[in-house]
């Protein structure tokens, strides 16, 4: 999607350097170079991205659909913010 800095934002639901590669977040600019902006990790983000919108605060809500760290939740997926430092929606 493109998102409030003009550049494409998109998530993998896999891949990334983590060990387990379960998921990255990333930006191609207009410009065609790639930034790769967060990278997921099971335990804390979820694993498998399956979900990317812009909030108007600037701000990326997602959801990953396994993962997460929960007590007593079976590891059932996960809601986050990814604060990405871009400016709000208008």
């Amino acid at each position: 999607m493109q998102a409030s800095d003009g550049n494409i934002w998109g998530l993998s639901e896999a891949g990334g350097i983590s060990p387990d590669r379960p998921g990255a977040i990333f930006a191609l600019t207009l410009e065609g170079s790639i930034i790769t902006s967060a990278e997921f990790t099971c335990k804390t983000t979820g694993c498998n991205p399956t979900g990317m919108v812009q909030g108007k605060d600037g701000n990326f809500y997602e959801n990953a659909i396994t993962g997460g760290n929960a007590p007593n939740r079976n590891a059932l997926g996960t809601v986050f913010r990814v604060k990405a430092g871009l400016p709000p929606v208008r």
